[in-house]
């Protein structure tokens, strides 16, 4: 097997990232508003809808780059495209889907097609690969036709149209594409420092949705807690995905993957949670409910990548023991004082202080 040489990430992937998160924060627009104190479910669904649109398209492209990528002027042409389109489609989304459906589908066509592009460049190149790109360039295409066809037939029908070809082109991979990936062929390191990055300015995005609370005239205990909660998250994030991973190994990375759609979403949830601190009319029991759903997401993502931990660092019954505790715990201050902020947020920090705290001295106590 041969040696383990960790890929750079580039500039331009990190642009791209930017651009990412950017589609992505704005999506949580739709789940900003409230409807008697609550978010609907179908916005709700919208959103979980968009976000894996998006986020799989995503996974191509760093898909491609990771395996293939050499940063040709063809190859960044094409990406610099795919990005073009998308700050087109998070320029047109719109709460009211009606009217998003066109411009949506139509920049998620032009994305596809980049990608598409990019393998294809490959097929000369690559010859060793070809049904592994094969592969991706089938998956995309049928996505691609999927999406076309909803758009001729408009939004009422081609709604479920555009959504199954969403879901073909996240599902057709474990079975048109699997069985052909190389696994020397994924560079791990470079895979997880993407996947990293793209938390990152997620977080970011967390702090910049939260500043309304750090009004000068305003200012308190509050915006110490919301900032010391955002705080500890990032950091139990890179204990678990920086420190204890094992960098260097080869694998496909799919529970690394996935599991990171499922991050950014619950970091959406709880930012949008966050903002919820200063609407009056919010109903607490809602409000109690959608955070603590977006911290299960978030811990249960996050520690299912402890298959990649190194080995002294594997999880235990004995951690997951610790983990849902300390969560109890955390969930009983908010529920007992979920009509006063403040107490709200010392539950979110027991909550997220505990499992930090627990997860740090696992990390300490095998150097």
């Amino acid at each position: 097997m041969k040696k383990i040489i960790p890929k750079k990430v580039e500039m331009i992937e990190l642009f791209y990232d930017l651009i990412f998160v950017y589609a992505i924060s704005k999506m949580t627009g739709i789940i900003h508003h409230l409807h008697h104190g609550e978010i609907g479910i179908i916005n709700f669904l919208q959103y979980l809808a968009v976000c894996f649109i998006v986020l799989q398209i995503w996974l191509y492209q760093t898909n491609y780059i990771n395996h293939y990528g050499k940063h040709s002027i063809a190859e960044n042409i094409l990406l610099y495209i795919n990005m073009f389109a998308t700050v087109f489609m998070a320029r047109n989304i719109n709460t009211d889907w009606s009217v998003t459906f066109k411009p949506f589908n139509m920049a998620s066509i032009v994305m596809c097609m980049t990608i598409i592009g990019q393998f294809a460049l490959q097929l000369n190149k690559e010859k060793e690969a070809k049904s592994e790109l094969l592969g991706f360039i089938s998956t995309l295409a049928i996505e691609v036709v999927m999406i076309s066809i909803g758009l001729l037939l408009g939004y009422d029908t081609g709604l479920w149209i555009v959504l199954l070809g969403a879901a073909m082109g996240i599902l057709l991979p474990f079975v048109i594409t699997k069985k052909h990936l190389d696994v020397e062929r994924t560079n791990f390191p470079h895979l997880v420092e993407r996947m990293g990055l793209i938390v990152i300015i997620t977080f970011g995005e967390m702090i910049i949705n939260i500043v309304s609370l750090f009004d000068i005239n305003l200012f308190g205990i509050i915006p110490i807690l919301v900032f010391s909660f955002a705080v500890i998250l990032f950091t139990t994030y890179v204990i678990q995905m920086d420190k204890m991973l094992e960098h260097k190994q080869f694998n496909q990375g799919l529970v690394l993957i996935y599991s990171h759609f499922w991050i950014v979403i619950s970091l959406g949830i709880i930012t949008v949670s966050l903002g919820f601190l200063n609407e009056e009319h919010v109903n607490k029991n809602f409000h109690l409910l959608f955070i603590l759903s977006g911290l299960v997401i978030f811990y249960l993502s996050l520690f299912i990548n402890s298959v990649y931990n190194k080995e002294k660092y594997k999880i235990t019954t004995k951690d997951i023991i610790g983990y849902s505790i300390s969560f109890l715990i955390g969930a009983l201050i908010m529920f007992i004082g979920k009509g006063s902020n403040i107490l709200f947020l010392l539950g979110l920090l027991v909550i997220s202080g505990f499992i930090l705290i627990l997860l740090n001295k696992k990390y300490k106590s095998v150097q």
